[in-house]
């Protein structure tokens, strides 16, 4: 890939989130990931397994980062690897990954994308906090993210997609374990739905449970 080949995504594209919230391709070529388990307990897990992916990212880390090699990515729900642009803008697209799950392993820790078979909404989420982030409307009505161009922000809500009652249903389904004041809720590449909740400094994750079957906003067509 050439830098006149690089494509911005026009999706969601992740602009600031913590460091914990995204995935990092290390120098010697592993997937990173920071694991936040409580707000005294932080480990720093890799994985060798996913060679591909790594070299997916890096392809446009070396354009990005005048050839230097590794740096954080994301995986959003549609399998797409983004690749942030280190200047608060769009992200990059990297391709689609869907090999295999990334799963960290460390001693008896096992962290993983994908919810336990036992975990219901309202639950502590024990997975990683890497995800795609929307906000849950006040009132629990839609869902919206902002889509960023330049200088050019456009906010685009879920009922644009999906209709007003199919928004509301599942919007209406989250607030129940998010709470009707909205805010912040993150997807994952496992369809995995989870929000912080608390104040700034002691923040918890819950599970607000899977996208399921319910309606959700359409992917790019371009990078379908």
């Amino acid at each position: 890939m050439t830098a006149d080949e690089l494509r911005r995504y026009t999706g969601n594209s992740p602009l600031r989130v913590s460091k914990d919230a995204k995935y990092t391709v290390t120098v010697g070529g592993a997937i990173r990931l920071e694991y936040q388990e409580s707000q005294r307990v932080r480990w720093m897990l890799t994985s060798d397994d996913h060679p591909d992916l790594a070299e997916m990212v890096n392809v446009v880390k070396e354009q990005v980062n005048d050839g230097r090699r590794g740096g954080a990515f994301y995986i959003n729900e549609f399998k797409h690897v983004l690749v942030p642009d280190g200047k608060g803008g769009s992200c990059y697209w990297a391709g689609r990954y869907d090999d295999k799950p990334l799963v960290f392993e460390e001693g008896s820790l096992t962290v993983t994308p994908a919810a336990p078979p036992d975990l219901t909404p309202g639950d502590l989420w024990p997975g990683p906090h890497v995800g795609i982030p929307y906000v849950l409307n006040a009132g629990a009505t839609d869902i919206r993210y902002e889509k960023v161009d330049g200088r050019r922000r456009e906010t685009v809500y879920l009922s644009d997609d999906v209709g007003a009652s199919a928004a509301r249903d599942i919007a209406g389904r989250l607030g129940k374990v998010k709470g009707t004041q909205g805010g912040r809720i993150f997807i994952n590449e496992e369809y995995e739905i989870f929000a912080p909740v608390g104040v700034a400094g002691d923040w918890q994750y819950i599970y607000l449970g899977p996208l399921g079957e319910s309606p959700w906003f359409l992917p790019p067509e371009e990078f379908e």
